[in-house]
């Protein structure tokens, strides 16, 4: 239905109740919106905006949760070690952790997948090996070994006796 903006002045707007009653509903354009409309529209665009926030929020909870499965078990090897400080075994999972998921990202998987893949295992063990047993060797200055008769020739380090 349409009424001229002459008719809507002198017959409709006079009359508050039918004012107020055709306000929600009129359109001052064909191509316009009524307030109705507008309302309804900038209630849907909210709610579209809120629903892709919240999606947007959980995917990225469940894109962030394979990486903190990894940083927990690379934590945990490293509480195991028992051979830094908490801090630093903190960084260090939290670095091992970004490693796998920026590796895992370009491979077009997840974390935890990749670390299953190519698990890191972290050990600690001693070295029984005497080669890397500094215990054996006596560090000085270097000595001529004229002794042995290959002359100046010099061992940085002899073997203790």
């Amino acid at each position: 239905m349409q009424i001229s903006r002459a008719d809507y002045l002198t017959k409709v707007s006079p009359d508050v109740e039918l004012a107020n009653a055709l306000s929600s509903i009129m359109r001052f354009e064909p191509s316009g919106f009524s307030l109705n409309e507008i309302a309804t529209q900038v209630e849907k665009e909210a709610l579209d905006k809120a629903k892709a926030d919240i999606e947007k929020s959980i995917a990225q909870k469940e894109a962030e949760q394979p990486v903190n499965v990894v940083h927990d078990m690379v934590l945990e090897q490293l509480k195991t070690a028992n051979r830094f400080t908490s801090d630093v075994n903190e960084q260090m999972a939290a670095l091992t952790a970004s490693f796998y998921d920026t590796m895992a990202q370009r491979l077009g998987t997840d974390a935890k997948t990749l670390y299953e893949r190519h698990k890191l295992n972290i050990i600690h063990k001693t070295q029984s090996d005497t080669a890397l047993n500094q215990e054996g060797f006596s560090f000085g200055l270097a000595q001529s070994t004229v002794d042995s008769g290959t002359v100046g020739k010099y061992r940085l380090f002899e073997p203790s006796s």
